[in-house]
């Protein structure tokens, strides 16, 4: 006989959160890739940042061929792998993989630990008679991908993307994640991981035969932990009003530092702000650039005027100037 009421619901919050970032990687354009847990000493090496050391990896006792001899550190070098091969049939292959990477434990088992792995390279769109040679895949197409991800995840906090010395990667081109616990950036913060344009001699070693590859290793157990259930509000009937600042900053300064000194005295009616250009060349200073942001600010209950946005943007502009000795464009 069947009982009377339903079964209580499914609650696994770190599979529920597991799928949805899997189907907002798919969502992005990406496919599933499933490799093996074992490598060899020569596919790692292809892809160190340092020669492999033999005792920094686990070997398999009786492993039926050398290439599956030792189990992965990374999921990166088999998965650049698959990315080379996919290149010679196909002129776009982005692929992701969920999976364990092993590392010598203090007892006999080792330590397992999750990453999310993501390759990107090809072209960035179909070719067609409206674009015949379409734009190479590039670090900003990792970046928009890797922030969707996050985003939807409905992870707290500020990811902040900085400069990596990785000789892997291309310079300039590559970062290093971190997740900010508090706006200013100033507080602890959590290692996501690193992504970027491989290094062109990278590149060559791999085989990979475009002009640009994309990749990212995350700390997937990390991303699963900070996922929180997503938050609902009510859509405001209100409209919104919006302000543009420009301002000149040194190219030292991130976009994102600027950004978040915006959203931290933009005050209860920010409702948020993107970036819209980027300028450099006269009449801005050598070494300088010029960063347009457009704000957007709604009441609950009633409509903005222009003048008190305007006290807003004016406080904000005040914050910039003292904070990151920034100058305010007219």
């Amino acid at each position: 006989r069947l009982a009377d009421e339903l079964p209580p619901p499914f609650t696994d919050a770190a599979l529920l959160a597991e799928n949805l970032l899997k189907d907002t990687l798919v969502a992005c354009g990406l496919r599933e890739a499933i490799g093996y847990g074992v490598t060899s000493l020569p596919t790692a090496a292809a892809f160190a940042a340092q020669p492999p050391e033999p005792n920094d990896y686990l070997h398999l006792e009786n492993p039926l061929t050398p290439e599956r001899s030792v189990l992965r550190r990374e999921l990166l070098p088999e998965l650049l792998r698959t990315l080379a091969v996919n290149l010679r049939e196909r002129p776009r292959v982005c692929l992701f993989e969920t999976g364990r990477v092993f590392y010598p434990g203090v007892e006999a088992l080792p330590d397992e630990l999750r990453r999310l792995g993501i390759v990107m390279a090809g072209r960035r769109e179909p070719a067609s008679w409206h674009t015949p040679e379409p734009e190479l895949i590039d670090f900003f197409d990792l970046k928009g991908v890797i922030e969707s991800a996050i985003q939807r995840l409905n992870i707290a906090g500020t990811v902040s993307w900085k400069p990596t010395a990785d000789a892997r990667f291309h310079p300039g081109r590559s970062a290093e994640l971190y997740l900010d616990e508090d706006a200013r950036g100033t507080g602890s913060s959590t290692s996501l991981g690193i992504a970027g344009e491989l290094h062109p001699e990278a590149r060559d070693q791999l085989e990979i035969r475009v002009g640009r590859a994309c990749a990212a290793e995350l700390d997937l157990e990390a991303l699963l932990r900070l996922a929180a259930p997503p938050q609902y509000r009510r859509i405001l009937r209100q409209p919104a009003t919006y302000q543009d600042i420009a301002v000149v900053v040194p190219h030292e300064v991130a976009a994102a530092r600027v950004q978040r000194t915006i959203e931290m005295h933009a005050g209860p009616l920010f409702e948020q702000v993107e970036l819209f250009d980027v300028y450099t060349g006269p009449p801005i200073p050598e070494g300088q650039r010029s960063l347009a942001f457009r704000m957007a600010f709604r009441a609950a209950e009633r409509t903005l005027e222009d003048a008190e946005v305007s006290k807003v943007r004016e406080k904000i502009a005040r914050r910039l100037e003292s904070e990151l000795g920034a100058t305010v464009r007219v």
